[in-house]
């Protein structure tokens, strides 16, 4: 079971919708900010796992011309639910981050164009800061959203403080 079928199940766990719907709830919830997930993979997973077994789904009229199906999880879909969420509980906790594939070889960079790279960081950081602000402000957040978005603003709190000590010790070993 992948990380994004776990997530796909618990979605649907917590309440039946269609593939749109999930699109955009992962929108809402700035789910693509930390799990990889392209709008067409969100489409591709929920027909597997609908194949598996783990989701049925019922067509619903929308309107006199339109209908939409709505994805329901199975008794087999809340198992493999809770066996994905027990295989993430197990795996070493990776922190993943792009910026790392450039400090991988950091030394290959002139002291300016590290600084250079590491204002950016900072200033993408604090955008990120901002963003996660306005999401904690939203009305109708679910506790667990809003506890996610907590986290992720701890942790681009201390990389922020991360990015400025490593630029005051670049500084600090030029001299």
């Amino acid at each position: 079971m992948t990380n994004v079928e776990t997530l796909l199940l618990g979605l649907i766990y917590q309440k039946e919708m269609s593939a749109y719907e999930i699109k955009k709830n992962i929108e809402y919830r700035n789910l693509k900010r930390w799990v990889k997930i392209s709008d067409q993979s969100i489409f591709k997973k929920v027909i597997a796992l609908t194949k598996k077994g783990y989701l049925h789904s019922v067509k619903v009229r929308v309107d006199a011309l339109r209908e939409k199906e709505v994805y329901f999880i199975t008794d087999i879909g809340r198992e493999s639910y809770i066996k994905g969420v027990n295989e993430i509980s197990e795996k070493p906790l990776n922190v993943l981050l792009d910026s790392n594939i450039v400090f991988a070889t950091f030394d290959l960079l002139e002291v300016e164009q590290q600084e250079i790279f590491l204002n950016k960081m900072l200033i993408r950081t604090q955008e990120n800061l901002n963003e996660l602000e306005g999401n904690l402000l939203k009305k109708d957040l679910p506790f667990h959203a809003k506890k996610i978005f907590q986290q992720q603003k701890l942790m681009l709190n201390e990389f922020a403080k991360w990015l400025t000590d490593y630029s005051i010790e670049i500084n600090e070993n030029q001299n």
